[in-house]
């Protein structure tokens, strides 16, 4: 991996992905400066590193030295460093594109998807690690299993990276190895429609490497879609389509699942010629049991050892904020969720009631980005039923995406709608 820069500014560098751009930077050799609207564990373990970091946004921030600059989604065209970094004609990339560039030599393992996509980077980025293969790993929170949490710099030509369909993000990359988990309504503001959603994955598809290997959910009907206007030139580029999922006509189908206490075991049939395979996880759900079979899947792809592929699946206990367990206080167990789609807090609530037969579930919940409540308002209304108690917060503002139609959007007309 080579950057072209001698120093680069990031704008945001408190960020879970920008900060893991500007550790991985530092590692090159590359001189680091950047800025955050406050300070957090991420701009201080940076300074601790060297970094020349300052709170608050101004042009005055940008050094003289500086060759380029990345930014956050967070960070609008109007921040008076992007504005300066304009003013002097300095390469401009968010951070997907920036990674995109450091890695455009390497072979890229992006992983996709409405949900899961963190959970499968890290398990990903765990199972390459442990077979030996010394990838570099960027992903959007914090793995324990991972030597930077967010970041794991290896020493081959191997990338894994998370790639986020927000704003177009994941077209940063061309995958030599693309997992897509599923493909559902989310973003309003970016995709008004689900074509506008299924048009990006098809781009993406496009900017697969020749003889590449893509990994999706056979159950996904909107993947399939995709699949379907794409065959002629996933053909032409002799890229081998695997599919995972329940269906008797995946490539590698999920027979069925056995949970027990803090522990599941996925029992898989592989076409070929048909033979049989077995997967134990820490960690709960239907969702976990999916993303672990995924990225057996590329393990399979790829001819490395089944059994070292499911010891390494086995090994994983988790990420940051994905049904992560962050404590125990008088029999009562805590765990902490990032999920905000529908979708996705219902499979959380099945996962825990796997996990945690015969316990009562009090769930507090905020709602992300008012845009995103009013378009799957009916959808939100419904997904709690699991749920002993609900505790409804008021709706996170999401900073810069705004509108002004949805300001009177609130978690009252949530809960005027469940009575």
């Amino acid at each position: 991996m080579h950057c072209p820069y001698a120093h680069v500014h990031f704008v945001g560098l408190g960020g879970i992905h920008v900060s893991a751009l500007a550790k991985l930077v530092l590692s090159l050799g590359v001189s680091v400066s950047g800025s955050d609207l406050a300070e957090n564990e991420l701009t201080e373990e940076l300074r601790a590193k060297g970094v020349a970091v300052r709170i608050g946004h101004a042009a005055e921030h940008v050094p003289a030295e500086a060759e380029a600059m990345v930014f956050s989604s967070a960070a609008q065209k109007t921040n008076p460093e992007r504005v300066e970094g304009e003013r002097r004609h300095l390469p401009s990339f968010d951070s997907h594109q920036f990674l995109g560039l450091l890695g455009e030599t390497m072979k890229q393992v992006v992983v996709t998807g409405t949900h899961g996509k963190s959970t499968t980077t890290a398990m990903m980025g765990v199972l390459f690690k442990q077979l030996g293969l010394k990838p570099t790993v960027v992903v959007g929170t914090r793995v324990p299993q991972l030597a930077e949490g967010n970041l794991e710099i290896g020493s081959s030509e191997w990338l894994i990276a998370e790639g986020d369909e927000f704003d177009h993000h994941f077209l940063a990359y061309h995958p030599t190895v693309l997992v897509i988990n599923n493909i559902e309504a989310d973003h309003f503001d970016i995709y008004p429609t689900l074509e506008d959603m299924r048009d990006a994955y098809r781009k993406l598809l496009r900017q697969m490497r020749t003889k590449g290997i893509l990994v999706v959910n056979g159950d996904d009907a909107q993947i399939d879609l995709v699949l379907k206007a794409e065959q002629q030139y996933l053909d032409e580029q002799a890229i081998q389509v695997i599919r995972v999922g329940e269906g008797d006509g995946s490539d590698i189908q999920i027979l069925s699942r056995q949970v027990e206490v803090e522990v599941q075991t996925v029992h898989l049939e592989l076409a070929g010629p048909r033979r049989g395979a077995k997967l134990m996880l820490g960690v709960p759900g239907e969702m976990n049991a999916r993303n672990a079979t995924m990225c057996y899947a590329v393990s399979h792809a790829l001819e490395l050892s089944s059994q070292e592929a499911t010891n390494a699946l086995f090994s994983f206990r988790g990420i940051w904020r994905r049904l992560e367990r962050i404590g125990e206080k008088n029999g009562v167990l805590i765990f902490s969720d990032y999920g905000h789609h529908p979708t996705a807090v219902t499979k959380t609530l099945k996962a825990v009631k796997e996990f945690c037969p015969n316990r009562r579930i009090v769930l507090c919940f905020q709602p992300h980005h008012r845009n995103r409540t009013k378009h799957l308002f009916q959808e939100f209304v419904t997904c709690f039923g699991l749920a002993d108690v609900l505790v409804l917060v008021e709706i996170y503002d999401v900073k810069g995406r705004d509108q002004v139609e949805d300001e009177a959007v609130s978690s009252k007309d949530l809960i005027a709608a469940m009575d």
